[in-house]
C-alpha cells in the first residue's frame, strides 16, 4: 500500500513539473487582414493604380463609340419617315451591327480587367504569403489566417501593419 501511494505521489510530482514544460509551449496564432493589405501596401497601390488607368482607358473607348451609336440612333430617327423601305433596313443593321460590337467590345474590356486584376492581385498575394511564412517561421507561431475569415480575433494579435511594413521594406530593395 505505501508503494502504490509512493508512486501516486511521484507520478502526482512529475507531472506538476512537466505542466510548465507543456504552458511554455503556448500555440502562437495570429491574423492578417489580406484585403487591407492588398490596398495598403505600396505594391497594392501600385497595381491599383495601373488599373484604374486601364479602366479609364476602356471606358472613354466605350464612352465614344456609344456616343457613336446614339448618333446614329438620333439620325435614324430623323430620318426614318423620308427613308424607303431598303434604305430602312440597312440602318437598322448598320444600327444593330454597332450596337453588338458595343457589347462585345464591353465583354472584352471587362474580362481584360478582370484578368489585369488576377494577374496584379496574384503575384501581390505570392509576396504576401512569403512574407507571411518568413515572419511565422521566425517567431514560431503555429497558425497564420486571413483576418476575414475569423469571426473574433483581438487586435493584439493582428500582423497586418507589420506585413505591410515587410512587403514595403522588401519593395524598396
Amino acid at each position: 500500500m505505501k508503494k502504490i501511494i509512493t508512486f501516486f505521489a511521484a507520478a502526482i510530482c512529475v507531472s506538476l513539473i512537466a505542466m510548465p514544460l507543456y504552458a511554455a509551449d503556448i500555440a502562437k496564432i495570429a491574423t492578417v487582414n489580406m484585403q487591407k493589405v492588398l490596398t495598403k501596401s505600396d505594391s497594392g497601390k501600385v497595381a491599383q493604380a495601373v488599373m484604374i488607368k486601364e479602366g479609364k482607358k476602356m471606358r472613354s473607348d466605350l464612352e465614344k463609340r456609344g456616343a457613336e451609336i446614339n448618333e446614329l440612333k438620333e439620325k435614324y430617327d430623323r430620318e426614318l419617315l423620308v427613308m424607303n423601305k431598303d434604305k430602312r433596313e440597312e440602318k437598322q443593321r448598320e444600327f444593330r451591327i454597332k450596337l453588338n460590337d458595343f457589347k462585345i467590345l464591353e465583354k472584352k474590356n471587362l474580362a481584360e480587367l478582370k484578368e489585369l486584376e488576377k494577374v496584379h492581385v496574384g503575384r501581390i498575394h505570392k509576396e504576401i504569403i512569403e512574407v507571411v511564412e518568413k515572419i511565422g517561421k521566425k517567431e514560431q507561431y503555429l497558425l497564420i489566417v486571413d483576418r476575414m475569415a475569423v469571426l473574433y480575433a483581438p487586435n493584439q494579435i493582428d500582423l497586418t501593419d507589420r506585413v505591410i511594413k515587410e512587403i514595403n521594406k522588401k519593395k524598396k530593395k
